[in-house]
């Protein structure tokens, strides 16, 4: 297929999933917000590293062993494809295990470690401790929909993304609204959906397509090593990105309290749509260009990567004007009877909008490089993006401009960041698999 159609076929579902799990996560936070209020929003957020640090660890293997996946398909090897999958799902399974075990041993010394005033400890571990138990979907469901993905069938897995997606959002209202189960009620919901589309993704290799084995395979090292190696850079990504929700959450706690992190989390929740969108491109070509890699396809690996810079540039140019102009009328939806919270969150999300001229290129560009295993350029731009420019703006930026600082550190971190990629692009002009030239200047 022609690289603009292909581009619209895997990225319009996968943005569109993106999008749905975004809603139910922003209606997470409505429902919260009005609820419980300020205390149930801010808990939220001081759950994010540990629930961050989940969805890294899943990562990690998922893409480092779907990316190999992609490849093998590609080469139309279906056994060596299904002998890698297999082998990351029995991984993934061991992880999540070995997760539950531990994170249930010692609830109340993380919630503690995450920052949890006394006001705010038993919204944070009620939270966790329903959430915990649903380990294994979590991290098993990304491996299963990227499975679903690569073996070209994109509209499937967004078909079973928003069925879930619309089931945790009537179970949301159930458990909160009707049963009043609060936080524990938030995290059923969000659990049993994720249940739910876990075992859907698992009946789509059973019983509709047999390219790919769900079967348990053994653990070979070298192959993990490979995984670990491919997906470092996502896993940084979504690792540093808990680490810098734990790192404002300290400095928010330390200079505006309790609501300096319900702040932060409208901030999240409003924000949560864009970046569901860069994302969901960022996935989407992820196979789309690993398939041609192994197939020896590489010009057309680089007009899905042009064609994907061009359309998050035009996004995030949009998203920020409009962000910019009138934030006040999404921030109404979470916290609509506290007026300075109201004032200060819309402040917030003017000045944090900035971030998205910048934030879809980097993504876009890393997933890229993940996605052609050159694993490191990827690493680079993740750590960099999500860690190391965000600890200095921190360091920096509030003692420059004061509190409003604060919100300008991802914005700041992505546009610096955006300054290397584009280096790390004009000093490789090439990247070459033997004596064949993938791109071009």
């Amino acid at each position: 297929e022609k690289t603009g159609v292909l581009f619209l076929k895997y990225t319009i579902p996968s943005v569109m999933a993106m999008i749905v799990s975004s809603v139910y996560i922003i209606v997470d936070g409505i429902f919260i917000g009005n609820k419980i209020g300020a205390d149930g929003l801010a808990a939220i957020t001081l759950c994010l590293p540990y629930i961050s640090l989940s969805i890294a660890l899943s990562v990690l293997f998922t893409v480092g062993g779907g990316t190999i996946t992609n490849i093998y398909l590609g080469k139309k090897d279906l056994p060596e494809a299904s002998r890698i999958f297999g082998m990351t799902l029995s991984v993934l399974l061991l992880l999540s295990l070995l997760l539950t075990t531990v994170s249930l041993g010692f609830i109340d010394q993380i919630v503690t470690f995450l920052g949890a005033t006394e006001n705010l400890f038993d919204y944070v571990k009620d939270y966790l401790w329903y959430s915990i138990f649903f380990t294994v979907f979590y991290i098993v469901f990304y491996l299963l929909d990227m499975g679903v993905r690569g073996t070209g069938n994109p509209n499937y897995s967004m078909k079973i993304i928003i069925g879930m997606s619309l089931l945790n959002i009537i179970f949301d209202y159930f458990f909160i609204f009707i049963l009043e189960w609060e936080m524990m009620g938030a995290a059923l919901a969000s659990g049993i959906s994720h249940a739910i589309g876990t075992v859907a993704l698992l009946m789509y290799f059973l019983f509709l397509n047999f390219d790919l084995s769900v079967k348990m395979r053994k653990i070979q090292i070298s192959l993990v090593a490979r995984m670990l190696q491919n997906g470092l850079s996502e896993f940084v990504n979504s690792f540093s990105s808990g680490i810098t929700i734990f790192l404002f959450n300290i400095i928010l706690l330390a200079t505006l309290g309790e609501v300096g992190v319900a702040i932060f989390s409208i901030v999240g929740y409003v924000m949560a749509f864009i970046m569901a969108v860069f994302f969901g491109i960022s996935e989407g070509i992820l196979p789309v260009i690993s398939y041609n890699y192994g197939a020896g396809k590489y010009d057309r690996a680089k007009e899905i990567l042009s064609i994907s810079i061009k359309t998050v540039v035009l996004l995030g140019m949009a998203t920020t004007l409009i962000s910019i102009i009138n934030p006040g009328y999404l921030v109404k939806f979470f916290i609509s009877d506290d007026p300075e919270l109201l004032a200060a969150s819309t402040s917030a999300v003017r000045l944090f909008s900035v971030a998205f001229l910048f934030s879809g290129s980097n993504i876009v560009i890393s997933a890229f490089f993940t996605a052609i295993e050159q694993a490191k350029k990827s690493a680079i731009i993740s750590v960099l993006r999500s860690l190391i420019l965000v600890i200095i703006g921190l360091l920096v930026l509030p003692v420059i401009a004061g509190p409003a600082g604060i919100w300008l550190v991802i914005p700041a971190a992505e546009f610096l960041t955006l300054g290397f990629a584009i280096i790390m692009i004009k000093k490789h002009p090439s990247i070459s698999k033997g004596d064949n030239s993938i791109l071009k200047r």
